[in-house]
């Protein structure tokens, strides 16, 4: 257990704990994208010098795009200068499909499951959804195989499922069919009930036979028993210790000596036969008789369908659990974490983290691990907890402290901090929220303050800024905006807390103020009018617009855009829910748009990782391959470490103890030092924890260097030569850095004991 201080007050830093479950991993889904589509009559982008067939982008769907432009209702790509007729015609020609898209969803979430019925060809079982995740249930059916033997159950989407509001939906198996009933409707509530019904064996819809039922479903043999779904999609409750008949038999299952067991008996006899029931079978369960064997079902993480002959239960059938739904997450060298529901009701945010790898073209999910915050109170109701990664180092929000943040790095909790106060003219002050923090390296913005990873605060945003603007974080640059209200300080502004002294990069004085970004020496903003965002590089001044070009539709104004992302060669926001990304790469590249409404998306090397929205109430998270190329070869982010050291042995600033952060995952990483000679007078390999030279969360630690050689020799005083080389774990390359796409390097000065003491500002 270790300590920190924010201000004034002692915190605790717990540890995280980290633990491993096979059981409980992410749910993979590889989709099939949609049939191939026939490549556009003409290029998508504009002629450029050079064939690029790896940046070659196939339109979705390319025939519905193709007959606009034959229809003349856009244009052609690289024609004349005709605006389009509508937006969604724009988007239409402007869509690509991702090369490769996997579906993401949490941990096993236990959910209520009940036998529907069965008969001598099969059964159907209802399983509700996770809460909270707004599905729709979902109903199993399969054919029986024996007496004994195990069965598959296949989901049948839009099976019980009402097609009106107010009505009430009725399931039961007969023979060979899966029946639903919709009741109500009219104005009294009183019209004819509508059938429906498949195949329990195919899901296919019987072809013969009418869909209008002329009286009430009723308990019968035609419909015994049968499941009720109130309105709401909820399996209506049973009435407990009601005997259910079947034939010459009778059973129900009931609580008995503290457990559920099933009471079945024959018709003229007293004996009662009890079986115990497994674990999630209750009196909501279901139940139902073919011959001498009975039915019913298990809810729980791992619901299952059983069978009771006599005394005898056997597991038949697995249904498939159903997933929490991934509430926030965070994209990040190479690593995804996120967060679900099944932390629970324990005083904690499960925070949980995959390596991500490509195997032959397609997105695998690698190893996973769980870090249990054990600060912190109970999350009560709230779903989401913020959090953001930057290689090994996170921030998130104190679970039940909104404006609390968990500092973290390597799976520990390093620091504690708080949200800002911002003084108000008549004398007030309110504090700045902030639902969206930024970690880069060792830097932490949020609420408009950057802090190092013990706590410091190191830089402060104005506060018309931190109210009313908008920022972004690479290493030690922020960029910042501040709207019109904001008087003498309105514009886009950049700044190197390390060294703060701002520099204006634009004067517009805008009603709202700009989005910003900012990645690897470049800054990237909006115009006021959103039509145009402005790509800088912030070493040479060299200045691109990429225009939004959502902005040309007749009898449309430009709207405002969201989400303003620059990552490693691509730049991306959200028109709406149209996720827009431009290849920086290619100077003659113009935006491409993402198919699906996307709610929120997160970039890092060639991957998009998005939150699309399939219903009012229904989401899903999504990994993606970018549509184009990108470099992927590993940028140190930022050095954290002191400029020099004293080596003199009074215990206060004896070695030097740099971190590093990368882009990527890496491997064979190596820090050098070099003498003012260019000699290299000391190696020092960078290991992980467990000794292994592979750094898969892209954080390089546990390097110190105590001032002497590779001998033991004392080295003299003066400035040394600090040189990082490592190997992408992917193969794409070496390590770079913002300031020399070759080597990384940087400086350290060696000082001598006395009373001034080296510069403590942190190396870049």
């Amino acid at each position: 257990m270790s300590g920190s201080k924010v201000g004034d007050a002692q915190v605790s830093a717990p540890d995280l704990e980290v633990r491993l479950d096979p059981a409980d991993h992410l749910e993979v889904i590889h989709e099939a994208p949609p049939s191939e589509p026939p490549p556009p009559a003409e290029p998508v982008r504009p002629s450029a010098p050079g064939p690029r067939p790896a940046r070659h982008l196939r339109l979705l769907p390319a025939a519905y795009a193709l007959s606009l432009v034959l229809t003349g209702a856009v244009n052609a790509p690289g024609s004349a200068d005709e605006p389009v007729r509508t937006r969604a015609q724009a988007l239409a020609a402007r869509t690509v499909q991702p090369l490769d898209s996997l579906t993401m969803a949490g941990h096993p979430a236990p959910t209520p499951a009940r036998l529907i019925g069965a008969s001598e060809h099969g059964l159907a079982v209802w399983q509700g959804p996770a809460a909270g995740s707004g599905a729709a249930a979902t109903v199993y059916t399969g054919a029986l195989t024996g007496p004994d033997g195990t069965m598959q159950l296949t989901a049948r989407p839009g099976a019980g499922v009402s097609t009106r509001d107010g009505s009430l939906v009725r399931l039961s198996v007969a023979g060979t069919l899966l029946t639903w009933y919709e009741l109500g409707g009219g104005k009294r509530g009183n019209a004819y009930p509508q059938e429906s019904r498949l195949d329990l064996a195919t899901g296919e819809e019987p072809r013969s036979g009418s869909l209008a039922v002329r009286e009430k479903p009723r308990g019968g043999e035609a419909t015994t028993p049968y499941t009720q779904v109130d309105p709401d999609g909820k399996i209506a409750p049973t009435t407990k210790g009601k005997w259910l008949k079947f034939g010459d038999r009778s059973g129900r299952i009931i609580r008995y000596r503290q457990r559920w067991v099933l009471e079945h008996r024959t018709k003229g006899s007293a004996k009662i036969t009890r079986v115990a029931l497994p674990k999630g079978v209750t009196s909501d369960s279901g139940l139902d008789l073919v011959g001498d064997r009975f039915y019913t079902a298990s809810s729980g993480r791992h619901p299952a369908v059983h069978l009771v002959q006599g005394r005898s239960v056997t597991r038949i059938a697995e249904i498939p659990p159903a997933r929490y739904p991934v509430t926030s997450w965070a994209l990040s060298a190479g690593s995804l974490h996120y967060t679900d529901r099944s932390a629970g009701r324990r005083k904690a945010a499960a925070v949980f983290g995959n390596v991500l790898r490509t195997d032959a073209g397609r997105i695998v999910l690698g190893d996973k691990t769980e870090l249990t915050q054990l600060a912190g109170s109970s999350a009560g109701n709230r779903s989401v907890v913020p959090i953001a990664f930057s290689a090994g180092r996170g921030v998130l929000q104190n679970p039940g402290t909104a404006t609390q943040w968990q500092l973290i790095d390597q799976g520990r909790t390093s620091a504690v901090v708080a949200q800002r106060f911002v003084e108000l003219p008549n004398n007030g002050r309110v504090r700045v929220t902030d639902d969206s923090p930024t970690v880069s390296g060792a830097y932490t913005l949020v609420a408009g303050q950057v802090f190092r990873p013990d706590g410091e605060l190191l830089w402060t945003a104005p506060a018309a800024s931190a109210q009313h603007g908008h920022d972004d974080l690479y290493g030690a640059d922020v960029v910042y905006s501040v709207p019109k209200s904001g008087a003498g300080l309105a514009g886009v502004w950049s700044v190197d807390v390390e060294r703060p002294l701002p520099v204006r990069l634009d004067p517009s004085s805008c009603e709202q103020a700009p989005l910003v970004a900012t990645w690897a020496g470049q800054a990237a903003w909006t115009s006021c009018s959103w039509d145009r965002v402005t790509v800088q590089d912030l070493r040479t001044g060299e200045i691109r617009d990429v225009t939004t070009g959502l902005g040309s539709i007749i009898g449309s104004d430009p709207q405002p855009i969201t989400g303003l992302t620059l990552r490693e060669g691509v730049l991306a926001w959200r028109d709406g829910e149209a996720l827009s990304l431009v290849d920086l790469s290619d100077p003659a590249s113009t935006p491409v748009v993402l198919p699906g409404a996307t709610t929120g998306f997160a970039l890092d090397g060639d991957l998009v990782a998005r939150e699309v929205r399939l219903g009012e109430q229904r989401r899903r998270v999504v990994l993606e391959k970018l549509p184009f190329a990108v470099n992927l070869r590993p940028r140190l982010i930022a050095a954290a470490a002191p400029l020099g050291f004293t080596p003199d042995g009074d215990g206060k600033y004896d070695t030097w103890k740099p971190q590093f952060d990368v882009t990527r995952p890496v491997r064979d990483a190596v820090l050098r030092i070099l003498g003012p000679a260019g000699r290299v007078v000391r190696t020092l390999p960078v290991t992980a924890p467990d000794g292994s030279t592979t750094l898969s969360d892209g954080s390089l630690r546990g390097l110190v260097w105590d001032g002497r050689s590779g001998a033991g020799t004392r080295l003299a005083v003066g400035q040394y030569t600090w040189e990082l080389t490592a190997q992408a774990l992917d193969g794409s390359g070496t390590l770079i850095s913002a300031a020399s796409p070759t080597r990384v390097r940087g400086t350290v000065e060696v000082s001598a004991v006395g009373p001034d003491r080296p510069d403590r500002r942190r190396a870049r």
